[in-house]
């Protein structure tokens, strides 16, 4: 990639930018250099590269490819979206068309389930929820059942999140996908390696969580050095109660399950956890992220804590939030706080 291309690519996301939920938006504040090296290291650890050495620990899993044209098409329709609101008539024939075809592989994944999770090679469109019809609606009702305080206003945002992200409609969701930021980020370091380019659809069979359920782990030259608790702008009383448990748990997977299979491939890499099952006694992994500051590092720090804890071999740690965060409200991007504030009011109103 030159680096007139990137500046370009840059500064096209830093005059669209759209934040997510939980992750701060480190690409478009990268140099050209740091740029083209993320690019390769996350074409390294996408699922196409980790998910044969552990598919008995992870969720039933079937590709669809995705072409370099649809890889495109997501970036054309993304930037449409951006200056008109909408996408062309000639777009959504083109994505019936390709969603055809991906409606029969969901089908065949969801087996007994009602529905699969579908993600890239590298990420989720994840971001792209809040612009479900249903979002607010649901993140009302979801809310309703708890507590009135800021800590389950975000909760409850998580809950509606991550229940929208389970789809069995291909079109739908390829429609959505057209309004992510993330996907069209990752089309962009795709689309820029035509030799490496290996994209596909991730289609997931649905896993039921938990959204305190979820962990972040790191590992670095073999060694698991810290875990996080994934949604780290809450907190989850019972999570303190059960850290013994949840850390004897993840560390105990990750030696007997993870350790040797993946080090010679992935010396260092981050990885996503999430612990089911009805006594929360099952591990399973989500996905792989690189060892990068470009992974969130949830509740540790890149700049501060790589070298005193994320790549030092003699200590481990596993954070959690100990008490209500203040602020965290302001953390999150302004469309989630746009949704909290209008219910609010109409809560506020009815009364």
């Amino acid at each position: 990639m030159n680096p007139e291309e990137l500046k370009k690519a840059r500064n096209k996301l830093k005059k669209n930018k759209i934040q997510n939920n939980c992750e701060k938006p480190t690409f478009n504040m990268m140099t050209e250099e740091d740029l083209s090296q993320f690019q390769k290291e996350q074409l390294d650890i996408n699922i196409e590269e980790w998910l044969d050495l552990i598919p008995e620990y992870t969720f039933k899993t079937e590709y669809y490819p995705l072409p370099m044209e649809l890889g495109k098409l997501f970036m054309e329709a993304y930037e449409t979206r951006q200056k008109t609101g909408k996408i062309t008539e000639e777009i959504k024939e083109k994505l019936k068309e390709y969603a055809n075809s991906i409606q029969k592989v969901i089908e065949r994944v969801k087996e007994d389930s009602d529905g699969v999770f579908i993600k890239s090679s590298s990420r989720s469109a994840k971001d792209s929820v809040i612009y479900e019809t249903k979002f607010k609606d649901n993140y009302r009702t979801n809310f309703l059942k708890l507590e009135n305080n800021e800590n389950n206003k975000l909760i409850s945002l998580l809950i509606t999140g991550m229940a929208l992200l389970k789809t069995k409609d291909a079109y739908q969701m390829l429609q959505l996908w057209t309004q992510s930021e993330r996907i069209y980020q990752d089309m962009i370091v795709a689309t820029k390696f035509p030799d490496r380019f290996n994209e596909h659809f991730a289609v997931r069979k649905w896993q039921d969580m938990e959204v305190d359920m979820e962990f972040r782990a790191f590992v670095y030259d073999g060694h698991l050095t810290a875990i996080s608790q994934y949604n780290h702008f809450c907190y989850f009383p019972r999570l303190l109660e059960m850290k013994e448990k949840l850390q004897n748990l993840m560390v105990t997977f990750w030696k007997e399950n993870l350790r040797d299979k993946l080090h010679k491939k992935f010396p260092e890499y981050v990885v996503d956890f999430c612990i089911v099952g009805e006594n929360y006694d099952k591990v399973m992994v989500i996905e792989l992220n690189p060892f990068k500051y470009t992974t969130d590092s949830a509740l540790f720090s890149w700049e501060k804590e790589r070298k005193s804890i994320l790549t030092n071999p003699e200590q481990f740690e596993f954070r959690l939030v100990k008490s209500v965060r203040s602020g965290s409200k302001s953390l999150i991007s302004s469309s989630w706080r746009k949704v909290m504030d209008e219910v609010d009011e109409e809560l506020k109103n009815k009364k």
